[in-house]
């Protein structure tokens, strides 16, 4: 069951890395990632986001539990991080800071 929703997430993360860099558009989640911060990303800024947004997903489409594991591990200390400095919504990111970290428990 925690196999298919990671593996789900990773489908997801790259959909969602296609709509931050613009290749592809789906209303639905065009603006999800980008609407966690508190302020207008530099194009830069969306590029890099996209490109964490995609390995992550591909990561999670992968067998490599340990990897796995550590994409949630991060990306749940990098909101962390995004928080103490304020460049997030405090609920986005903890919605993200918990689910992620909840999913690297899990697959522990």
């Amino acid at each position: 069951m925690i196999s298919t929703i990671v593996k789900l997430n990773g489908i997801y993360d790259i959909l969602c890395a296609g709509c931050i860099s613009k290749y592809i558009s789906i209303p639905l989640i065009n603006k999800l990632h980008i609407s966690v911060f508190n302020y207008s990303l530099s194009s830069k800024e969306r590029s890099y986001l996209a490109y964490w947004v995609c390995l992550n997903g591909l990561v999670r489409l992968t067998n490599f539990r340990q990897w796995i594991i550590f994409s949630y591990i991060v990306e749940a200390c990098v909101f962390i991080g995004a928080l103490f400095l304020q460049r997030v919504y405090f609920w986005k990111a903890f919605f993200i800071i918990v689910t992620s970290g909840l999913l690297g428990y899990l697959l522990v």
